[in-house]
């Protein structure tokens, strides 16, 4: 399945974590006062307004570095204009590029539609996805084929755990691109088993496999990492499985990579599966992925996400209570005793009744009366 499910569109957990996590209820969201008040501090500005750039440091040379795709444009020699339907939606039956016929809808999200063809000159099943009419996602469209053909040009054998593309085109004012058939996502894979029982989910997705999950995408990352590239949409939905019986996984959905010299803004990545540094504005690099993967780990294992919440800050505030030990040391208090309140990040200099938080993320200090200070 190729196509990115809408978060809001997920099933909600069913199976409640075994602990509370301080401060952090999914009910609070639910307040009409407590949403009132986190749509104020979110403002009216749209998320790409919000969002921080960081813009590295080009050398010249790689600059004025150019490359050429040969991308077919497929058209009706009898006619010429736009097209009379804004979306191109094939039916059943429907060949494309007198090649491909469409057998069924595989899946569709807000940036493209998925579909199961059949090659006739091949004779081979495939997925074939429509990226929407839209000026945004047609350069996302073309940067999912640009970074499709770096892989290639590195591993044209296709060891690599990475999604292959097969063939790509334009034609009724579309993008299509033809990647490799996989079964189904890891995060449809389990909700399904979890549906025929309760221990079927953990049956399945042992340490033994969760192992092989992890040593695979970490190998995809790698090789994307050396090549400059960041993934940057790593979650349960863009991991298939390529093969249930031998464990074999593959990353898809290249269409949010960012390259090395690339622009680096801080809106990316599903908000559940989100680096704490990308949620700050602060500069990241290629290890946000590694994060969003352990977050995958976690969520096979529990059968959710650990940091399924419905706004930046509770998912911020969700993985400052349990993973603080790890940015300040452990020391929250007098003699590195632990404090039962729950620590936040605070914007501004530590005030009277602060009971310390000698670390620092971000050049923000860290204090548990943050709760009372301005702007969280």
């Amino acid at each position: 399945m190729h196509v990115n499910p809408i978060e809001e569109r997920i099933p909600q957990p069913v199976v409640l974590p075994s602990h509370a996590i301080l401060v952090l209820n999914r009910v609070l969201v639910t307040d009409e006062v407590i949403a009132a008040a986190l749509r104020e501090r979110r403002g009216t500005r749209t998320l790409r307004e919000n969002a921080v750039f960081h813009y590295p440091q080009v050398p010249p040379e790689v600059r004025n570095r150019m490359a050429a795709i040969n991308l077919p444009i497929f058209f009706n020699p009898s006619f010429n204009g736009p097209e009379p339907l804004r979306e191109f939606s094939p039916v059943p039956g429907t060949v494309v590029a007198n090649d491909y016929v469409v057998q069924e809808v595989i899946g569709e999200g807000a940036f493209s539609a998925a579909y199961r063809v059949v090659s006739r000159h091949h004779n081979s099943a495939a997925c074939m996805k429509i990226v929407r009419n839209d000026r945004d996602y047609f350069e996302t469209g073309m940067s999912e084929v640009r970074v499709h053909t770096l892989v290639h040009q590195h591993d044209f054998v296709h060891r690599r755990y990475l999604v292959r593309m097969i063939d790509c085109f334009y034609m009724r004012e579309h993008i299509i691109i033809i990647t490799e058939l996989l079964n189904s996502s890891v995060c449809v894979h389990y909700m399904h088993l979890d549906t025929q029982g309760p221990a079927r989910r953990s049956e399945y997705y042992n340490a033994a496999t969760i192992g092989a999950l992890c040593a695979q995408m970490l190998d995809a990352l790698k090789f994307l990492d050396s090549i400059g590239i960041a993934h940057c949409d790593v979650k349960s939905s863009n991991i298939c499985i390529a093969d249930s019986d031998t464990r074999q996984f593959k990353l898809i959905d290249l269409g949010s990579a960012t390259l090395r010299h690339d622009v680096h803004p801080s809106y990316l990545q599903s908000r559940w599966n989100r680096a704490p540094e990308v949620m700050l504005g602060l500069d990241w690099c290629p290890k946000v992925d590694v994060w969003s993967l352990g977050c995958v780990a976690v969520e096979v294992v529990l059968g959710y996400s650990p940091f399924q919440f419905q706004s930046c800050e509770l998912v911020l505030a969700a993985q400052i209570s349990m993973c603080a030990d790890r940015y300040d040391g452990g020391s929250h208090g007098q003699e590195g005793a632990r404090d039962e309140a729950p620590w936040r990040p605070c914007r501004n200099r530590c005030q009277p009744g602060c009971h310390g938080g000698h670390g620092d993320l971000g050049r923000e200090r860290w204090c548990h009366v943050a709760r009372s200070h301005q702007g969280w």
